[in-house]
């Protein structure tokens, strides 16, 4: 499953990945990719695209030498972005060419966050980077963390999208310092 990928590059990135267990993985990519131009979630829903493949898969395929793919994945959930904004929805249909689900799902934002700052060695998400960080101030608590639905002034608190929107803040401060991202 897609959810392997993000072990493994972790492995990969702490020099513990042994090089059968990489090439293993990239074939099992290559198969669930079949003849699309980027990866599905699942093969069963070979049309929907979810933003839980950002983060698992694009540093990964990125460490491994296959930037361009993870570049395509990247790319292809544009269509899924907010008008106007670098805000993910939760997922996007292809055929039908809609995004499906919500758009300010803290956790779903941070698998595109881990994605874009995992997969950015080159710099070419620099701006995407501090333009997120930059719209999704607007939306933090005043404990400094947020929301499930940060969308909602009145959602909870949520641990994993605001550890990854954390990550953003950092990312961003370091390409373009601004207190703000502090």
């Amino acid at each position: 499953h897609m959810d392997s990928a993000l072990l493994t590059y972790v492995l990969k990135k702490n020099d513990a990945l042994p090089q059968e267990a990489e090439r293993s993985l990239l074939e099992l990519l290559s198969e669930l990719q079949g003849s699309a131009e980027t990866l599905p979630y699942r093969p069963s829903i070979s049309d929907v695209r979810f933003v839980d493949t950002i983060g698992m898969v694009c540093p990964f395929l990125t460490i491994c030498g296959e930037a361009e793919l993870a570049s395509a994945q990247i790319a292809e959930y544009d269509r899924a972005l907010l008008h106007g904004t670098t805000i993910p929805s939760h997922a996007y249909n292809m055929e039908l060419g809609v995004p499906l689900g919500v758009y300010d799902w803290s956790r779903g934002t941070g698998w595109y966050i881990l994605g874009l700052v995992e997969s950015n060695a080159d710099g070419r998400y620099n701006e995407r980077i501090v333009g997120l960080a930059t719209e999704l101030l607007r939306y933090q608590k005043a404990g400094g963390g947020f929301g499930a639905m940060y969308f909602n002034s009145d959602s909870p608190f949520e641990s994993s999208g605001s550890a990854l929107i954390g990550l953003l803040m950092v990312r961003a401060h370091e390409i373009k310092p601004d207190a703000r991202f502090t």
